[in-house]
């Protein structure tokens, strides 16, 4: 998929009360525009989903890196998990010892 068309996939295109969901709720294509850690992305970069029992799986456009965190036990108030994972691979991604991310143009 071209940069371009995954900035359109993370882009935001709905802000107001989802009717499914029941309360406020931000999207961007169908997706969450934010990661579960503390970090929680960059608007236009960031695009995932967090499951019900937990489980989470996002993409970071700008870092390259794409997440999954799949749970075996149901609660659906757990994220702790989600976040401790996204929070080590944040503090990967900024270290100097960070690899290089492949621009599109690598990727052809």
């Amino acid at each position: 998929m071209s940069r371009q068309r995954l900035r359109q996939r993370a882009a935001i295109t709905f802000t107001g009360h989802d009717e499914v969901m029941g309360m406020d709720a931000t999207w961007a294509y169908g997706y969450a525009p934010v990661r579960p850690g503390h970090d929680g992305g960059r608007p236009g970069s960031t695009f995932g989903m967090v499951g019900m029992n937990g489980s989470v799986a996002y993409a970071d456009i700008e870092t390259g890196v794409a997440a999954a965190v799949m749970r075996n036990r149901f609660d659906p108030t757990e994220l702790t998990t989600a976040a401790a994972a996204d929070d080590l691979i944040a503090d990967a991604c900024r270290s100097d010892d960070a690899p290089s991310v492949l621009t599109t143009e690598e990727h052809r």
